[in-house]
């Protein structure tokens, strides 16, 4: 069972409009297999074995395998050198994955990461994409995932485990956190806002190391 800390932090990210234009919109490809294993250690076994799987090819993401408990499962780049495995619950299935597939549909041709997330969520508020209706649950537990602070910044290695809970009313003044909110915390957009909650084992089911 996964037992969230007490400990939140709404966290989304920033990018300034040089950095945005510099970051190169293609990104490298893994061999199909190694990507779907990546991506469904995202989850706990029980999860991750049994969701639907999409590998990134050059045009966008591509079916790898049909699941059967709703979930799904992929491997994210915000950045070029990043990898970010994450298995999303069935409405995230239904309203976050395709807002992910139409996001890197968008860099294949050229855009920028930061360019492409815009047109996402206008895309979501013009209603061409259905915004969640409720709380969507998304796994990040892969001991494999490679992190950046932010979509041009730093590397952070696999940070630590954590749950990720995606809804569009979430906001600094919703939640009552004060502005700049508490960890790492600026502002993509609407529908790609999301609290933040360290867990204590990898799904593979090992102690991560304390801070």
């Amino acid at each position: 069972m996964i037992r969230p800390t007490v400990v939140l932090a709404l966290s989304y990210f920033v990018v300034t409009p040089a950095a945005a234009r510099a970051q190169h919109s293609r990104l490298p490809i893994r061999p199909a297999v190694e990507e779907a294993a990546l991506a469904r250690s995202a989850a706990t076994p029980d999860i991750g074995d049994h969701a639907t799987v999409w590998v990134l090819t050059p045009s966008g993401y591509t079916l790898h395998a049909e699941g059967t408990n709703g979930w799904t499962c992929m491997v994210e780049r915000d950045h070029p050198e990043s990898l970010a495995p994450q298995c999303y619950d069935p409405e995230g299935t239904r309203t976050i994955v395709p807002g992910v597939h139409r996001q890197e549909e968008l860099r294949a041709k050229g855009r920028s990461y930061r360019d492409a997330v815009a047109q996402v969520e206008d895309e979501y508020r013009t209603g061409i994409l259905t915004p969640p209706s409720r709380p969507v649950v998304s796994y990040m537990l892969s001991r494999g995932q490679r992190l950046h602070a932010t979509p041009e910044g730093p590397a952070v290695g696999h940070w630590k485990p954590h749950v990720m809970i995606y809804h569009p009313s979430f906001s600094e003044e919703a939640l009552a956190l004060p502005e700049g909110g508490l960890g790492s915390v600026s502002v993509l957009g609407p529908v790609f806002t999301y609290l933040v909650f360290p867990v204590a084992r990898w799904s593979d089911g090992e102690l991560a190391e304390k801070p």
